[in-house]
């Protein structure tokens, strides 16, 4: 419990102390605590696997880097780190697209961290009112790029802690604003343009969305 309590204080202080010079501020650590909360509701008591979510975008989204975390936490936690970063030198639309790329190869603790991080992105853009900048239509398009990017996170094969599970059911059930479904397994070609779309806006903006 030290070490997850000690990474929420790390990754607050990131954020206020070195964050990046966007046109954005960095993601609330309201998220972080988010997803290490969706691990721990899913039994998952690992207190590495916790850390690291906490800490799961603090070097995208600060000037802390991998060595940083390294430093402070250690091989385990920063290799859990390393695993969930994208590479910030990369176009925001690629490093969405190498995240459906690299999923499959992601070790276990990772996996679960970022299918815990897209349930709680998406939990979020089925609220009322959608973020700002955002039409339904743009967020059936991050439905389709998130479960591109979780589908193949193993995680476990056998899912002991029903992490995926949760993915899966909020994938079928989930509903925008006006009731449409926020995906379709069936839409085919409708979503590879949805994708597009969502993926095309990416080159206009540098948010972490």
């Amino acid at each position: 419990m030290y070490t997850v309590l000690r990474a929420a204080i790390y990754a607050a202080d990131a954020r206020r102390n070195s964050p990046i010079a966007t046109s954005a501020p960095p993601p609330q650590l309201g998220h972080a605590i988010g997803v290490a909360a969706q691990l721990a509701y899913h039994g998952i008591d690992d207190a590495y696997v916790l850390a690291a979510a906490m800490l799961h975008d603090t070097v995208e989204h600060t000037a802390t880097t991998l060595a940083d975390i390294h430093e402070a936490f250690g091989r385990e936690i920063s290799t859990y780190v390393a695993e969930v970063t994208d590479d910030k030198t990369l176009p925001l639309r690629r490093r969405r697209e190498l995240q459906i790329v690299n999923a499959i190869g992601k070790c276990r603790g990772a996996a679960q961290i970022l299918m815990a991080a897209k349930l709680q992105s998406l939990r979020a853009m089925t609220k009322t009112p959608l973020p700002d900048g955002w039409d339904e239509a743009r967020v059936q398009g991050y439905f389709v790029w998130a479960h591109r990017a979780t589908c193949w996170l193993h995680g476990g094969d056998e899912d002991p802690n029903g992490l995926r599970r949760s993915l899966m059911i909020l994938f079928a059930e989930a509903r925008l604003p006006s009731g449409a479904p926020a995906w379709s397994p069936h839409a085919g070609a409708a979503n590879d343009a949805l994708l597009e779309a969502y993926l095309a806006s990416l080159d206009e903006t540098m948010t972490s969305n």
